[in-house]
C-alpha cells in the first residue's frame, strides 16, 4: 500500500509538470507549426534563475560559483517567471524572427536555429554556475503547520500539492483565455490560419511572440516546482525534462491541450511504474520512452488527440 501510494504521488507531481511543459510545447506550435527545440534549455535558465535569487553561499563555502541574493523563495520563482518569460521572446527574436516569412514544412531551417540557441544558451548556464547540482528550497514548506501530511505512511509535501494545484490553474486559466478573451479567440484564430487571421486585423506577429512568452512562463512554473523533488537544481536533470516534456506533447498531439495533459501524466507514468517494477530499468528509461513514442506514432502519426492539417488548393 505504501509503494502504490508513494508510486501514485511521484506519478502525479511529475505528469503534472510534463504536462505543463507539453503544453508550452503546443503554444509555440499551434501559433507557428515550429516545434521550440529551445524549451528544455529555457527550463534550465528559469531553475538557475530561481537558485540564484534565493540562494546565499556561507563563509568559505566552494559548492557554487556565483553568490546569489538570498531573496526569498516564493520571490524568487516570481523573478524567475518574468526572466523566463522574456527569455522566451528573446528565443523567437533570435532563432525565428531572422528566417522572416517562410513556411515551416519546407524550409526547417527553425530545427538549426532553436536548437543551437538552445545549446548555446546551456553553455552560458554551465560558464557561470557551473555544472554541480545546486540545492533550491520548495516554495511552500508546510500544510497548515506541519512539514507534510502523510497517507499510508507516505510523506506528501506541500509542495507536491502546489504543483498539482498550479498545473489544474494554469491549464484552466488557458482554457478560460480561449473562450472567453480576444486575445484568446486571436490565438485560435492565428493557430488555423495566420494568412487570414492577419486580413481580419489580428497582429499574428504579436500572438506568436505572446505564445512563446507564455511558453516561457510555464517553463519557469514547472521547472522551479520540480527542481526541489528532482535533487536540485542541474541542467542535465531539466534538459531530460524538457524531452520527456516534448515527447508527451507528441505523443498526446501537437497543438491539443488536452492531448499535452493525457501525454505527461502517461509519460510520467510508465517513467514511475519502470522504477517501481525494477529500480534499475532506468539505465533503459530512455529507450523504453522513446519506443513508446515510436509505437504510437507509426499507428498514429498525428498523435492520440491531434487532427491532421488538411490544406485546401
Amino acid at each position: 500500500m505504501t509503494k502504490d501510494v508513494q508510486f501514485l504521488v511521484s506519478a502525479i507531481t511529475t505528469g503534472s509538470v510534463l504536462a505543463l511543459i507539453a503544453v508550452g510545447y503546443n503554444l509555440v506550435y499551434s501559433t507557428t507549426r515550429v516545434i521550440n527545440f529551445a524549451q528544455s534549455y529555457v527550463l534550465v535558465v528559469a531553475s538557475y534563475t530561481a537558485f540564484y535569487f534565493s540562494f546565499t553561499r556561507p563563509r568559505g563555502s566552494t559548492g557554487s560559483k556565483v553568490n546569489g541574493l538570498g531573496l526569498p523563495i516564493g520571490f524568487a520563482l516570481l523573478l524567475a517567471i518574468v526572466v523566463s518569460t522574456l527569455v522566451g521572446v528573446l528565443v523567437y527574436y533570435l532563432a525565428l524572427r531572422p528566417l522572416g516569412k517562410f513556411d515551416p514544412q519546407t524550409n526547417i531551417g527553425w530545427i538549426l536555429t532553436t536548437f543551437s540557441l538552445g545549446i548555446l544558451i546551456d553553455y552560458v548556464v554551465r560558464k557561470v554556475f557551473g555544472s554541480d547540482p545546486q540545492r533550491l528550497e520548495p516554495v511552500f514548506k508546510s500544510i497548515f503547520g506541519k512539514p507534510a501530511l502523510k497517507v499510508a505512511g507516505v510523506p506528501i509535501e506541500a509542495n507536491d500539492f502546489l504543483i498539482v494545484v498550479a498545473a489544474i490553474g494554469i491549464v484552466v486559466a488557458l482554457e478560460v483565455m480561449y473562450a472567453r478573451t480576444i486575445v484568446g479567440k486571436a490565438f485560435k484564430a492565428v493557430a488555423q490560419d495566420s494568412t487570414t487571421a492577419g486580413l481580419m486585423g489580428i497582429n499574428a506577429r504579436r500572438i506568436i511572440i505572446l505564445s512563446f512568452a507564455f511558453a516561457g512562463t510555464i517553463a519557469a512554473v514547472g521547472a522551479v516546482l520540480l527542481a526541489p523533488k528532482l535533487g536540485g537544481v542541474r541542467p542535465d536533470a531539466f534538459f531530460v525534462l524538457g524531452i520527456q516534456a516534448f515527447i508527451a506533447a507528441t505523443l498526446g498531439g501537437l497543438g491539443s491541450t488536452q492531448g499535452a495533459i493525457i501525454g505527461g501524466f502517461t509519460i510520467a507514468g510508465v517513467d514511475k511504474l519502470l522504477i517501481a517494477f525494477r529500480s534499475d530499468f532506468t539505465r533503459y528509461e530512455g529507450f523504453i520512452l522513446f519506443a513508446l513514442f515510436a509505437i504510437v506514432l507509426v499507428f498514429k502519426p498525428t498523435g492520440l488527440f491531434g487532427q491532421r492539417v488538411v490544406e485546401k488548393v
